[in-house]
């Protein structure tokens, strides 16, 4: 049975969302308020700027350039206005400006490992992708190679907070006021154990690294003597975000060496810390 088929089926038997993405049909369950809020927020702000020579589709699906049977269908996808008159259900790639994908609590290795490489094959000009686990959004322009090897030479980074410049044919800034997975009126939860779901990011791990706004040092050593105080569970799945935040702003070279520079503080914290959190795991009780 062909891919697409298989994924046809797989969807109405399910009632999950179905894409072929290197060969595989990959199901993504409906997403959180929190994912939903993000991506209505970002089509919103697409909506008021490009409307008169473009159309925001959500949940569009485009296909590979490969010819494969590959699709994708991001949260969020910016293409012509002839879009809204077309009989078919797969856009071609040549035409899509821009995707947009949030990244889910149970689904994230997709968005963050396989997406980058598909969308760069795929020659789409923009890829954006938004972090609600740790409050982070990345842009990614000029698309080169071909297949698994493909990736984008422009890579820019940033916080929930900052603008992110969308470049030319689109040609305007976009807010990133955005929901964060684990955090209630925009304020970081009570520091505890961490959702247990699979995938669901650290709220207040995320929360502290976001407030550290010293030098790259700082905010990875302060992590990896959370890790060894044994405040985080290193090993997590729940933890990806975190540490993808962590070597994104410091460097895996200069987190080492922030470790270096707090490691004496190690066996202090082991005194203090009464009672552990880990990420994605049961919390220990004071004795």
């Amino acid at each position: 049975m062909p891919l697409r088929a298989l994924a046809d089926k797989a969807a109405r038997r399910t009632g999950l969302r179905a894409e072929v993405v290197g060969g595989a049909v990959v199901l993504s369950p409906p997403p959180c308020g929190k994912h939903f809020g993000a991506a209505a927020r970002v089509r919103r702000q697409l909506e008021k700027h490009v409307l008169d020579t473009f159309t925001v589709a959500e949940v569009s699906s485009v296909r590979a350039l490969d010819g494969s049977d590959d699709y994708a269908t991001p949260d969020l996808m910016v293409l012509p206005m002839a879009w809204e008159e077309s009989d078919e259900w797969l856009a071609d790639p040549d035409t899509v400006e821009l995707v947009v994908e949030v990244v889910s609590q149970s689904n994230h290795s997709k968005d963050t490992t396989q997406m980058p490489a598909w969308y760069a094959a795929a020659r789409i000009p923009l890829f954006l992708l938004v972090d609600p686990r740790d409050g982070t959004w990345v842009l990614r322009a000029r698309p080169d190679g071909a297949g698994r090897e493909a990736a984008y030479s422009e890579v820019v980074r940033g916080r929930f907070g900052e603008v992110v410049p969308l470049p030319e044919p689109l040609g305007f800034e976009l807010a990133t006021e955005l929901p964060v997975y684990g955090e209630v009126s925009g304020t970081a939860s009570r520091r505890g154990p961490c959702p247990g779901r699979p995938g669901a990011a650290c709220p207040w791990l995320g929360s502290l690294l976001r407030g550290l706004r010293g030098e790259g040092w700082w905010v990875a050593g302060s992590f990896w003597l959370l890790v060894a105080g044994g405040v985080v569970d290193w090993g997590s799945p729940a933890c990806d975000g975190a540490r993808a935040h962590v070597r994104s702003v410091a460097g895996d070279g200069v987190a080492v060496a922030g470790c270096c520079r707090v490691v004496a503080w190690v066996r202090l914290l082991a005194l203090l810390v009464s009672r552990r959190w880990h990420c994605g795991g049961s919390s220990a009780g004071r004795s």
